[in-house]
């Protein structure tokens, strides 16, 4: 296995790639709340929340899964393997949309709503998290520069197609989305083709890659890793992005524009994490049947370290010039006068850096029953106050509540990792059950927690 210091040069690619991805959409949601009114960018942040909502079930039960599986367990065999999680994925994504589609209908009959608005999201999720899908791939097989290629692609189409939008005096909340859609449809056919390509000719020279595999075997070890990441993001969704439609259902879709335009300015730094969290999540999941209890232990805390670390350098101009830079981005005083407000977002970010680097160690232990734990009690915690927080405290109380809801994740995952880094142990030799509510593989000779 390769030293830590040996993929700096490919964890360098994987946060270009994220820059090159995420910067695309960050640049798109700016220009978004400029040339939009922030009732206008207010109702696209909605329709962006609920394609979040749409992604939790690709995530969970697709992405990650693939993240591991496919780097560990199905490596050798990883062209058949990648074909039935392609299946998969539209399963997932057409029955998720179709769902949506399905109620967007029955709610368009009674209530005067942007039913088409609503539609396009539905129509292009499945799409847009093709491009997400083919781009995790590149990790499997360490190609972080062709996710880069395909982010580049990417944010090209889409910029194009605003800025033609804008010319031409189509631009809205809808249009907006349909870029994005034909972007990630054209990059990501594009990405999938070439990993294809990649995967092929490294296969050629296996003779471990004729087992054959059985989509219901797949299908079945992707659920059972990603049933309790899939149960730990609907709350982490609902106590995280919530707030937006919350916002513009109690207090009008110009505050939900604003939460959204005060989020932009830290999403950044969040893809950074994502970004590193996406390169060593296949590197720690080959290694585990090889390395030491040990291994994971100070991996997990050069991660913590490298995230905090970049978050730090990032937020100093923010805590600084956070007026000045939202005056800069925005050219709207609207904005400008909830500039208060970012030393709490501030926090989010330095929070979350923690979230992500041990997030990532769990998935990589198959843990994800720990990660289940700590968005729901962070979800349970947040939502039981957080209405109230709204109605009374406005846009202040939907950013308090997503903070507590981060610092309680982070509470919650320190015990889990504390509590049981030494059932781990430094032994290797340890082999000391893991506890029921980590490890549900071994509940049934866990008994002493």
């Amino acid at each position: 296995m390769k030293p830590l210091q040996n993929l700096i040069p490919k964890l360098s690619l994987s946060v270009v790639d994220q820059a090159l991805n995420s910067g695309g959409s960050f640049f798109v949601q700016v220009i978004l709340a400029r040339w939009l009114a922030p009732d206008e960018f207010g109702a696209f942040a909605i329709m962006f929340s609920i394609f979040l909502l749409l992604a939790c079930f690709s995530n969970s039960l697709v992405i990650e899964p693939m993240s591991v599986l496919g780097a560990s367990k199905y490596y050798f065999n990883l062209k058949h393997y990648l074909k039935i999680v392609l299946r998969i994925h539209f399963f997932v994504c057409f029955l998720t949309s179709g769902l949506l589609l399905l109620g967007i209908l029955l709610i368009g009959i009674y209530v005067d709503t942007q039913v088409f608005s609503y539609i396009v999201v539905a129509l292009g999720s499945p799409l847009i998290l093709f491009f997400w899908v083919s781009r995790r791939i590149c990790y499997l097989h360490e190609s972080p520069f062709l996710a880069a290629k395909g982010s580049v692609v990417h944010a090209i189409i889409l910029l194009f197609g605003i800025f033609i939008g804008h010319y031409q005096n189509w631009l809205s909340p809808s249009y907006a989305f349909l870029m994005m859609t034909i972007a990630s449809l054209i990059a990501g056919s594009f990405v999938w083709t070439v990993n294809f390509q990649i995967i092929n000719d490294n296969q050629k020279l296996s003779s471990n890659n004729t087992l054959l595999l059985l989509q219901s075997d797949i299908w079945r070890e992707h659920l059972n890793f990603g049933k309790w990441l899939l149960l730990g993001s609907i709350p982490n969704w609902l106590s995280k992005i919530a707030f937006i439609p919350l916002l513009g259902a109690l207090l009008g879709l110009s505050q939900a524009g604003a939460f959204r335009a005060l989020q932009n300015l830290i999403l950044p730094v969040q893809q950074v994490l994502v970004a590193i969290g996406l390169f060593f999540l296949p590197w720690l999941s080959k290694s585990k049947e090889k390395k030491s209890a040990v291994f994971f232990q100070k991996s997990s805390k050069n991660i913590t370290w490298i995230s905090l670390s970049i978050v730090l350098v990032y937020v100093i101009p923010l805590i600084l010039f956070g007026e000045e830079v939202l005056q800069w981005l925005y050219q709207n005083e609207y904005y400008q006068s909830v500039s208060f407000l970012l030393p709490l977002f501030v926090l989010v970010a330095l929070l979350s850096s923690i979230t992500q680097a041990w997030g990532t160690m769990f998935k990589a232990m198959e843990w994800t029953y720990g990660i289940f734990l700590s968005k729901l009690i962070g979800a349970l915690v947040t939502l039981s106050i957080s209405w109230v927080l709204v109605i009374y405290l406005g846009l202040l109380g939907a950013v308090i509540g997503l903070l507590l809801s981060v610092l309680t994740e982070v509470c919650v995952l320190f015990f889990i990792k504390n509590k049981f880094s030494g059932r781990l142990g430094e032994d290797e030799e340890n082999t000391q059950p893991l506890p029921y509510f980590i490890d549900r593989r071994n509940n049934l000779r866990s008994s002493n927690f």
